[in-house]
């Protein structure tokens, strides 16, 4: 689905899907939500009818973190995904650590914080943003009360 709306018939097969499995009377009897756990240990259920302070200490108490199991997967499956993300995490400090090379042509070493400082003051001075500012009040003028729509109502 692209932003909420259906839009070919892979998307229809995959919603229709939900309303017939998931979004029916069952998920008012504590519906287990995981598929294929049988046996695993593992549980995620739909809590009965309560009020709001209960749904979030249910959220908060019974809510484990995210295992492949939920989505059928073998559980190995989360050791490749981490390491990828390690993996990827440690180019990125590679990329912000100052270069060999830099030093060597006697060029000044800059830390990543001086970099970072050194964008965001380019962001917020020379770019000049503030004259890109919309005049809201003007904008207020042209927009039909009665008729807001929700992404008038998000931009102001």
């Amino acid at each position: 689905m692209y932003g909420g709306h259906i839009v070919d018939d892979w998307d229809r097969r995959l919603c229709n899907a939900y309303l017939q499995h998931v979004m029916n009377e069952t998920l008012f009897d504590e519906l287990e939500l995981f598929p294929f756990i049988e046996g695993k240990n593992l549980s995620f259920k739909v809590p009965i009818a309560c009020p709001f302070d209960r749904y979030l200490e249910h959220i908060e108490t019974s809510l484990g973190s995210e295992t492949p199991l939920a989505y059928g997967l073998h559980p190995n499956t989360e050791i490749g995904f981490r390491t990828t993300q390690c993996t990827q995490l440690f180019a990125n400090l590679l990329e912000l650590t100052p270069k060999e090379d830099d030093a060597a042509a006697g060029a000044e070493i800059k830390s990543p914080l001086e970099i970072a400082a050194e964008q965001i003051k380019f962001i917020l001075e020379d770019m000049n943003l503030k004259q890109l500012i919309f005049n809201l009040d003007d904008v207020k003028t042209r927009i039909d009360i009665d008729n807001k729509t929700p992404y008038q109502n998000v931009f102001m």
